[in-house]
């Protein structure tokens, strides 16, 4: 029988508390394992450690350099202080207990849990890594606990201070004006109030080479000072509530305590210590900024006015060119663009009608197929009845197919069944769940289809304008000849069928 090849693994979290001379720390860690390894006879080939990094996930440059030389054969034996060491998210480090370790022959061993893969598998096992993950989850909720005191105290905790500020020597928690920076924050609030937009003030200081606020970080990783200064950069600047003094703080989020991915917090969630530093400029001069920001954003997102209802739907039968409208100053009237673009090639005839008389027949057609319906409200009823049993039909097998799988992974827990047996039920049970989600989903959407046709329905028979929405919900195609003759192509004909 060969020697083994014992690989140490040693990590330590931020969370973890005082690396020097604590229970936990690295060094500790290896000591600990070399002496164990000494006793049990076990040659240890390499040691790896990930210090400063959470075991809410796996993605670790130590842990990842240990899997390289397991799948390359340089290590069959895996050691940890303990099962946390390893990990603390549940499921993942199952995985590597249950599946990636025993398949490809390592064989592990968390020392003072008292966890040896070689020996018979602990029952308590799957319950300690529950335990470590919930630990994982409480001591997260510490942190921020703790964070979120230190704002409400009006602490600055970021690692870089906002544009025209520095952290406090004193104080790091502190911030005190940077002279140079805090010079252009006052430019950018006196240009802006006296009339010039964002975009201009960007332009002006990437020409007059001012730095970016992320240059200096940049430059300090010895990394390219980057682009000059761009909308959302002056922007941010002017709606700041730092820049009047007020600390600005949990303007993000983490998705989960086990994931990187933060997702951006609306403007009312965020939280605001007031006064806890010395403004650039006057809450006068921000409340000012913030009017005309609001003032110029919504007139930079107002839409050009509403396309016609019939633009993009409406075409030449003859060339299949688009039927666009043109006005002699008293109506409008669709003309072909296949003959308008080209009148001297003779691609089409001089063909055109009236919008108003397209309009009136587009409406007639449709109160047509509307009458086949006597009610509305009959027609969502019977309309949307099949589709909504049919939700609640595949609502209620998807719950029992999520019952059995989660009874399964039970009986897995507590050996009633094997592992082979249980990979392939769980396989087929998943892709039987997926495939009833699927369902369920392309149904609601069918019901939503209805409910949508039954409010414009509703909406027209009302006595309601044919708008552009309307429009686009209930016209496919609107096609017109030479004849003059229409062909009117509805979307929602085969809602309003008798089931």
């Amino acid at each position: 029988m060969s020697a083994a090849r014992a690989a140490l693994y040693l990590r330590l979290s931020k969370e973890d508390g005082d690396r020097d001379g604590a229970s936990q720390s690295i060094r500790n860690q290896r000591d600990f394992l070399l002496d164990y390894c000494g006793k049990n006879s076990l040659p240890v080939v390499e040691i790896y450690a990930d210090d400063g990094y959470t075991g809410t996930n796996f993605n670790r440059p130590g842990f990842l350099r240990m899997v390289e030389d397991i799948e390359a054969g340089r290590v069959d034996t895996v050691l940890t202080k303990d099962l946390s060491r390893l990990g603390r998210d549940y499921i993942l480090t199952g995985y590597y207990l249950e599946r990636y370790f025993p398949e490809r022959g390592v064989r592990y061993i968390a020392v003072n849990d008292r966890i040896d893969t070689a020996a018979e598998q602990s029952d308590m096992t799957p319950f300690r890594a529950v335990f470590n993950d919930l630990y994982a989850k409480d001591i997260s909720r510490k942190v921020r606990a703790a964070l979120q005191t230190r704002r409400q105290m009006g602490k600055f905790i970021g690692t870089y201070p906002p544009y025209g500020y520095r952290k406090d020597p004193a104080d790091r928690n502190h911030l005190v004006v940077e002279a140079e920076e805090a010079a252009q924050v006052r430019r950018i609030y006196a240009w802006f109030l006296g009339g010039q937009t964002v975009s201009a003030i960007a332009r002006r200081l990437t020409e007059e080479g001012v730095p970016t606020p992320s240059a200096g970080k940049r430059m300090a990783c010895g990394q390219k000072p980057g682009a000059g200064w761009s909308y959302p950069m002056v922007r941010r600047i002017l709606s700041m509530p730092t820049y009047r003094g007020d600390l600005v703080s949990r303007m993000s989020q983490k998705v989960s305590y086990k994931l990187d991915r933060v997702r951006r917090l609306p403007r009312e969630e965020w939280l605001v210590a007031e006064g806890t530093h010395e403004a650039i400029v006057s809450s006068a001069t921000f409340e000012r900024a913030q009017e005309l920001l609001a003032v110029r954003g919504y007139a930079a997102r107002r839409k050009p006015a509403e396309p016609r209802p019939l633009t993009g739907l409406f075409f030449c039968a003859d060339c299949g060119a688009p039927m666009t409208l043109w006005s002699n100053g008293k109506a409008r009237y669709f003309v072909c663009a296949g003959w308008k673009r080209n009148p001297g090639e003779h691609r089409c005839t001089a063909h055109y009608l009236r919008e108003e008389a397209v309009l009136e027949a587009v409406r007639a057609s449709l109160a047509e197929l509307l009458a086949q319906v006597r009610d509305p409200g009959g027609l969502a009823e019977e309309a949307a009845g099949p589709a909504g049993e049919e939700a609640e039909i595949l609502a209620r097998r998807l719950e029992r197919s999520r019952d059995a799988l989660a009874a399964l992974y039970c009986d897995r827990a507590e050996g009633r069944v094997g592992q082979e047996a249980f990979d392939a039920l769980a396989g087929r049970m998943r892709r039987q769940e997926q495939a009833l989600a699927d369902k369920l989903a392309a149904a609601r959407r069918r019901e939503e289809s209805r409910e949508d046709f039954r409010a414009r329905a509703a909406e027209l028979l009302g006595g309601g304008v044919l708008t552009r929405g309307l429009a686009l919900g209930l016209i496919e195609r609107v096609e017109a000849s030479a004849d003059k003759a229409l062909v009117i192509r509805l979307r929602c004909a085969d809602i309003t069928k008798k089931r």
